[in-house]
């Protein structure tokens, strides 16, 4: 389905005990001429994102107990940045977002749309100055897909295609990826 001026709609909550900012984003699109016209927008799909300051904590000890507690995904990922077998290294004065996942209607569940919203997200993690972005490289969530296969088809052309690089997780499933916005 044809798709025109995607945006996304970000929403924040400071996480206080956790010491993050929470990220959620609405994507929203016109999907018909109709709604071109009358100004209406359709959800097509969200997102989620965490923002860690690094400066904020301790140790990277302090930083990896706050990913395990918001999920065994997000410590995993944390965890390959942080002690993976890689010559990355983030200093004690970056930020980070790790995006947690992406989820797009079924009917708008193309690989393009899936690249657009990245993209939007990119351009805006770079406006508000995050030095880097992290994912765990899966095809994104959809309806009618089953957990099973979210986590089984690593997007790899596409995390590379807009400028990811990989540093470490399993050959077929888990493969965590950064981008640096300096």
């Amino acid at each position: 389905m044809k798709l025109f001026d995607m945006n996304i709609i970000h929403s924040h909550n400071f996480e206080e005990d956790l010491n993050i900012i929470e990220g959620y984003g609405r994507v929203e699109a016109y999907t018909s001429d109709d709604m071109l016209e009358d100004g209406s927008r359709e959800k097509i799909g969200s997102c989620t994102y965490h923002i860690y300051n690094t400066s904020h904590f301790l140790h990277d000890q302090s930083l990896l107990m706050t990913a395990d507690a918001i999920s065994g995904d997000e410590l995993f990922m944390l965890d390959i940045i942080m002690n993976g077998e890689h010559e990355f290294q983030m200093t004690s004065d970056e930020m980070l977002a790790p995006i947690g996942h992406v989820f797009i209607e079924d009917k708008f569940d193309y690989y393009e749309n899936e690249k657009l919203i990245l993209q939007k997200l990119m351009a805006y993690f770079e406006y508000i100055s995050l030095d880097y972005i992290a994912v765990i490289a899966t095809k994104s969530e959809s309806a009618s897909r089953e957990k099973k296969s979210v986590i089984s088809f690593p997007q790899i052309k596409l995390y590379k295609t807009l400028g990811f690089e990989y540093l470490g997780g399993y050959e077929k499933k888990h493969q965590v990826w950064i981008k640096n916005n300096n």
